[in-house]
């Protein structure tokens, strides 16, 4: 199994962490549902104490999901640049070659940037190209075989 890169493990852990302040704001959401029925069944009539304690725990728990927003506030600036949409084209780039060996591959983030990686496979050797990508857009000319693999990411991009 090759090594992660850098990118997928911080992609893998902002993963995790995601789906941990998910359970954590469930589970808040849990806490808050039963101190609001304790709160409505004791109504106007109930002790004292037992309200100071329901407020007290009313607040704690505002707290706990104030932070886990703010946690997962802090998180969506960093995913934006992850790599969320990707298109891939095989195709022959010679003729004396077979098998579809060269490729066209698009990585792009949210905001519809990232690049598109070419690698052209030959008996002779192998000839690779990148070319950026901002907002959907080349900017150098593209083959039509990394428009289509730019194409395949956009419409991810667009689905989600």
């Amino acid at each position: 199994m090759p090594a992660l890169s850098s990118l997928e493990i911080l992609i893998v852990t902002l993963a995790a962490f995601c789906l941990l302040l998910t359970a954590v704001v469930v589970a808040l959401a849990v806490r808050v549902a039963r101190v609001s029925r304790l709160t409505s069944a004791i109504g106007n009539t109930g002790d004292g104490v037992l309200a100071a304690t329901l407020t007290r725990e009313l607040r704690a728990v505002s707290e706990q999901v104030g932070r886990v927003e703010s946690g997962l506030a802090e998180l969506r600036g960093p995913l934006q640049s992850c790599i969320r949409h990707v298109g891939v084209v095989r195709y022959d780039a010679f003729r004396d070659m077979g098998g579809h060996m060269s490729f066209s591959l698009a990585l792009l983030d949210t905001r519809q940037s990232g690049v598109v990686l070419s690698i052209l496979n030959g008996r002779d050797g192998s000839r690779g190209y990148a070319k950026a990508v901002q907002g959907g857009r080349s900017t150098s000319p593209l083959s039509e075989e990394e428009q289509e693999a730019l194409a395949q990411a956009l419409d991810l991009a667009r689905t989600r």
